[in-house]
């Protein structure tokens, strides 16, 4: 009998093929990982400075009433169709031409007349009321490559 010795060439290490496909996929999952967290980072940012926005209109809105409600000299006193912002100091809110919030956001206000009709329901034009006024108060800041913007408009009343 012959003794045949067979010899099998079992390499028990990876292929440069399997390495470099092993390798491709690690990159491609790292790389679609990192950038769903920077898009994830960005909408998390546009969202904190979009919902300070919000609140900083609210703020200024709220100030405005509070302020007519107490003293109406404060709104007879503007200018109709000048731009201004608000000034906290002394305990009370102030008019102002900065409209500058922590050098980010831009807080303004404009007073208007209030006209009505002749059933005396408020309009674009007609008698202008002396007891009242409207307000548009809008909030600005840079987001990303764009401006972004929040309004509100209201009225406000004469309380006698």
């Amino acid at each position: 009998m012959e003794n045949k010795i067979i010899i099998k060439n079992r390499s028990k290490g990876f292929s440069l093929v399997e390495a470099l496909i092993g390798a491709s996929i690690i990159v491609l999952t790292l790389t679609a990982l990192s950038s769903a967290f920077a898009i994830l980072a960005k909408s998390g940012r546009s969202s904190i400075s979009s919902v300070k926005a919000s609140y900083l209109l609210n703020e200024g809105a709220e100030a405005i009433l509070m302020v007519a409600k107490e003293d109406w000299t404060f709104i007879e006193g503007l200018t109709v169709g000048s731009t201004y912002g608000l000034e906290w100091k002394s305990n009370t809110w102030y008019s102002t031409t900065t409209t500058s919030v922590d050098n980010i956001y831009y807080r303004q206000f404009v007073v208007s007349g209030l006209y009505r009709d002749s059933n005396s329901d408020i309009a674009s034009s007609g008698t202008l009321d002396s007891e009242g006024r409207k307000v548009d108060v809008g909030v600005s800041w840079y987001n990303g490559s764009a401006t972004s913007t929040k309004d509100l408009s209201f009225y406000v009343f004469k309380d006698e």
